[in-house]
């Protein structure tokens, strides 16, 4: 049996990172099917914010993603097939996703590079594992204790921010 039939879709990935909020999509431009204004058309590296709270439609299929977005202050009606993405990350959570298949050689070499830099984290996706786990919501209560473990990921991410430094996206392979 093939694993990525365990594996969730694209589509079912997106929606559960908008379900959250703005993700930002990452796709080839030059993709047949795509269709973004002229000036961005033969782009390898196209990142785009989707939002379900933006003013224009959108629309997510089993083919892609069908959105009105805003260039310059003008809009566009977009047409965003799955097989030209090949990341998303979602703003509000830092919860993303790879597709080293579909991504340009471009994406990857800026990757690797980015990696050996210690800019970015990727975690590879069992078959079996949910698309997005759930986050658990927290708040701190007067009087309370923070809570008692903390994993070496919130450790790290803390003293990040403590630093004044951003945490890097947290991306997951999808093979």
């Amino acid at each position: 049996m093939d694993d990525r039939e365990n594996q969730p879709s694209k589509r079912e990935l997106l929606e559960s990172l908008l379900a959250e909020g703005m993700v930002l999509i990452h796709l080839d431009a030059s993709n047949p099917g795509v269709d973004v204004p002229p000036g961005l058309r033969d782009e390898h590296e196209l990142g785009l914010n989707l939002s379900y709270r933006f003013a224009g439609p959108l629309a997510v299929d089993e083919a892609g993603v069908y959105a009105t977005l805003s260039f310059s202050g003008e809009p566009y009606a977009c047409a965003l097939p799955f097989d030209a993405v090949y990341a998303m990350v979602s703003h509000d959570t830092g919860e993303g996703f790879f597709f080293p298949t579909e991504a340009p050689p471009s994406a990857l070499a800026a990757l690797a590079a980015a990696l050996e830099d210690g800019e970015g984290a990727i975690s590879e996706v069992p078959a079996t594992e949910a698309a997005v786990p759930e986050r658990p919501k927290l708040s701190v209560i007067d009087g309370g204790a923070p809570p008692a473990v903390e994993t070496e990921e919130d450790t790290e991410g803390e003293q990040a921010r403590e630093a004044g430094e951003s945490s890097p996206p947290r991306l997951r392979l999808v093979k």
